[in-house]
């Protein structure tokens, strides 16, 4: 029987076993526990950030690489996944008010959040690019080159990208757009000179807008990472070192991993979560011509617009 080998699956169980019940449990039973017992695993995710969360309104369906990896998750717990709509502006109060037990979708990890919450070891190491109309791209080579009055930077609000902007792209005129999903038009019809976004969309947004080009995705403005937000873990609660140290908030989630690498599901099926740095690396450029395509993974190591 393989075993669970994924980070995010040993981390995920680690802070529900550790973590206080949820507002609607009382006594010792933890937050796993719930899970299970609610027969439901929530997820607090945007739904506009492909290819990691993407809302299809119409259909009212969550797609993703992220909303996979849930799904997969909460199989193999024997429960269902459960998306709670959430913004980005909204996603730490949603996460530590109890709305959701997870929280997944292309989240960075970020000094801020980490003081409310734990996260998951970084799935993808990533960073803020630019990407603008194709012709602009040899004007808008480093943040010296945007940093300035007559270039208008367009932002989706609440998020890194806005922080980012704000603290690096002072100079320049900032346009807040409060669609994640459509704010790629805006650059295209020229409303905008440019957007920040993290490299890896830049590069799928590419693909999906003939005309924008992602700006050096390979050489990104700064270093990032991306993780799924956990509950805390008390301290009481946190494993410790040989040397009888607590261990930091991000060992908790590696070491998690490993005491759970001879474990099973708990309904005896084999689960090996896919790995997302594959998926990402393998974008195709289909594309059926719709901007707001809809996403399917086709195998965990073609993850493709269709």
């Amino acid at each position: 029987m393989k075993a669970l080998a994924s980070p995010f699956v040993g981390a995920l169980l680690m802070g529900l076993l550790a973590s206080p019940a949820i507002a609607q449990n009382t006594g010792a039973e933890n937050q796993l526990d719930a899970v299970i017992k609610n027969g439901k695993l929530r997820v607090c995710t945007t739904g506009d950030y492909k290819p990691f969360t993407f809302h299809d309104k119409p259909a009212n369906n969550y797609q993703g690489i992220d909303i996979d990896l849930a799904k997969s998750l909460a199989s193999s717990l024997g429960v269902e996944a459960d998306f709670v709509a959430t913004t980005w502006k909204k996603l730490l109060a949603d996460f530590t008010t109890g709305k959701c037990d997870i929280a997944m979708g292309g989240i960075s990890v970020t000094l801020e959040r980490q003081k409310q919450v734990f996260f998951s070891e970084p799935y993808l190491v990533n960073g803020k690019a630019p990407i603008a109309r194709c012709e602009d791209e040899a004007k808008f080579q480093s943040i010296a080159d945007i940093n300035k009055p007559d270039v208008t930077v367009i932002v989706n609000p609440g998020g890194t990208n806005e922080k980012f902007v704000r603290e690096k792209l002072g100079d320049a005129k900032i346009e807040i757009y409060p669609d994640n999903v459509t704010i790629f038009r805006q650059i295209l019809d020229g409303k905008a000179d440019i957007m920040i976004a993290e490299s890896v969309e830049t590069e799928l947004q590419e693909k999906l807008h003939p005309g924008l080009c992602a700006i050096n995705p390979e050489k990104p403005l700064q270093y990032g990472e991306m993780g799924y937000m956990l509950p805390e873990v008390p301290l009481s609660s946190r494993p410790m070192s040989t040397n009888g140290c607590i261990l930091p908030r991000r060992r908790v989630s590696s070491i998690a991993s490993t005491l759970l690498t001879s474990s099973s599901a708990r309904d005896g099926s084999n689960v090996e979560a896919p790995d997302p740095n594959i998926i990402l690396r393998q974008l195709t450029s289909e594309r059926t011509g719709d901007d707001n395509a809809k996403f399917r993974l086709t195998s965990y190591r073609n993850y493709r617009a269709v």
